[in-house]
């Protein structure tokens, strides 16, 4: 039945109806009688796909960190931490997944993980990216000697938040950033200081 081109086009109308009441009204907020009416399908059609709106939100939910755990999970069996060690690019594959994973469901992603959206699923999905990491740290930790200049797990706490902050400001822009802008910043945050990235650095003092 899911393969049924008549029950993905209702999907897709019901996803498009999510969207835009998570924009108006905030998720929690969203009733069956709202995305009935904005997806142009009668409530009974609804029942057909989801037992009621906590069923939804619950798929969604599922889905979302599915989906992002099976690409995450490609990406650490195929990285070879030792591959072009020079170019930037190959350093942060794990992230640039995260991003291209944000972007390839743009509206959905901006509504579900916005401040309006799942939180549910925003904590979920930070601490797969934590989870990730500790996998991500642990195969360069097999190739290189590291001597971590703070305790590791501050290190990691910092990597992860920081991440996020420029993810969920992404996601708040009325006008976006191309994901290769995004990556260029996550990239730029790993090499420059906070001084160095808001040019506070490049200040003469007198003295």
């Amino acid at each position: 039945m899911k393969n049924n081109l008549k029950y993905q086009k209702t999907e897709r109308a019901i996803k498009q109806a999510v969207i835009k009441l998570i924009n108006l009204e905030g998720l929690s907020k969203v009733t069956v009688q709202q995305i009935s009416a904005y997806a142009n399908i009668n409530r009974t059609t609804f029942y057909r796909h989801y037992l009621d709106n906590p069923d939804l939100t619950a798929k969604y939910r599922v889905h979302m960190i599915e989906s992002l755990q099976e690409i995450i999970d490609q990406e650490l069996i195929a990285t070879n931490p030792q591959q072009n060690p020079g170019n930037p690019a190959t350093l942060f594959p794990l992230f640039q997944q995260i991003i291209d994973f944000v972007a390839a469901d743009w509206e959905f992603n901006r509504a579900w993980l916005g401040s309006h959206g799942d939180q549910e699923t925003i904590s979920k999905v930070v601490s797969l990216i934590d989870h990730s990491l500790k996998k991500k740290l642990g195969q360069v930790q097999e190739q290189y000697d590291l001597h971590p200049t703070i305790p590791m797990a501050f290190a990691q706490e910092l990597i992860v938040s920081q991440l996020w902050s420029i993810v969920k400001i992404w996601l708040r822009q009325a006008h976006p950033l191309s994901k290769d802008e995004i990556i260029d910043i996550l990239i730029k945050t790993r090499y420059s200081s906070p001084f160095e990235l808001t040019g506070v650095s490049n200040i003469k003092f007198n003295g």
